[in-house]
């Protein structure tokens, strides 16, 4: 059974790399560059896992990730950032309910 991923990140060029990148690794990947969709999209499609994105505007991923947790804890999510500024990325993911962090290339959290 293929892994389903959902990608949430308000960078597109981004969004669309890691998801090819993911696709060609043989995973089932949905994307969303909105906090609101990708809860929208977790509701249609339960993913196995959630990318998500730390800051991202409207929405913060700290928020969607409070929101994830409040409708199914159990959903492994991990976040990602590209903040000059890891630690307040940290303490922000700290914050929020059983939160995984991760990073992306550029920055570590």
């Amino acid at each position: 059974m293929t892994a389903r991923l959902l990608i949430v990140d308000d960078d597109i060029a981004f969004l669309e790399g890691l998801k090819a990148s993911l696709v060609g690794l043989g995973y089932q990947v949905d994307r969303s560059s909105h906090g609101a969709d990708a809860l929208m999209a977790i509701r249609l499609v339960r993913p196995d896992v959630v990318l998500l994105d730390i800051r991202m505007r409207g929405l913060s991923g700290v928020e969607v990730l409070k929101r994830i947790r409040a409708m199914d804890p159990t959903i492994p999510v991990i976040m990602v950032t590209a903040a000059d500024d890891p630690c307040s990325s940290v303490r922000r993911v700290r914050s929020a309910p059983t939160a995984t962090s991760s990073s992306r290339s550029r920055s570590l959290v």
